[in-house]
């Protein structure tokens, strides 16, 4: 082989290394570009996701303390109804002019179940129209506590779905870290060349 001709295989090997280099090179540039996008996500999302715990702690501190609230409610309303049931079940034999057997009749009046003549009988015993007013006090009161028990349930739905919601993108939010560090992590494995390494 002719001496131009070994400068000529020579210049093209070099040409082409120069040309190789170059692409990789570009290829290095290209993915630290990728690595420094997927990092910054990363840390966006790092933030993303603290804020979002920390609005699922406030929602799940919430929803504990309508819990307390809605088995208070519970529990008084159904001490009420077993009261209700035992001084019930006590009188064998009714008569409005006993004080506690009016008091118990103008109770389930006031709730509901239509007692004739209640109101006649009160005015005409003296003291009574103050039991009648006293039991519809009582009423009342339970009646507010029943319409306090609904609103703090229907609350409560609320904020568990609040909770379900934060839960969701929070799972979306962590699926999208791993992601990231996955592309980022193979991103800087292709990075590594031998020279790097110094490999021999």
């Amino acid at each position: 082989m002719s001496t131009e001709k070994l400068k000529q295989s020579e210049n093209d090997a070099r040409e082409e290394l120069k040309k190789a280099t170059e692409a990789q090179e570009n290829k290095l540039k290209e993915l630290k570009v990728i690595i420094t996008k997927y990092t910054q996500l990363h840390s966006q999302l790092r933030r993303q996701e603290r804020t979002l715990q920390i609005q699922a702690n406030q929602h799940m501190k919430s929803m504990r303390a309508m819990e307390a609230q809605i088995k208070a409610i519970h529990d008084y309303l159904t001490r009420c109804k077993e009261m209700h049931g035992k001084m019930l079940g006590s009188i064998t034999a009714p008569s409005w002019a006993i004080s506690h057997h009016y008091h118990m009749t103008a109770i389930e009046h006031t709730m509901g179940h239509t007692q004739p003549h209640i109101l006649e009988v009160g005015d005409m015993i003296r003291g009574h129209l103050h039991i009648y007013a006293m039991a519809n006090c009582t009423t009342q009161y339970r009646k507010q506590a029943e319409l306090h028990l609904r609103k703090a349930n229907a609350d409560r739905t609320k904020a568990a779905d609040k909770v379900k919601q934060v839960y969701a993108k929070l799972r979306k939010v962590r699926t999208n870290i791993i992601k990231t560090l996955k592309v980022a992590s193979r991103a800087r494995i292709l990075t590594i060349t031998p020279q790097s390494n110094n490999w021999r």
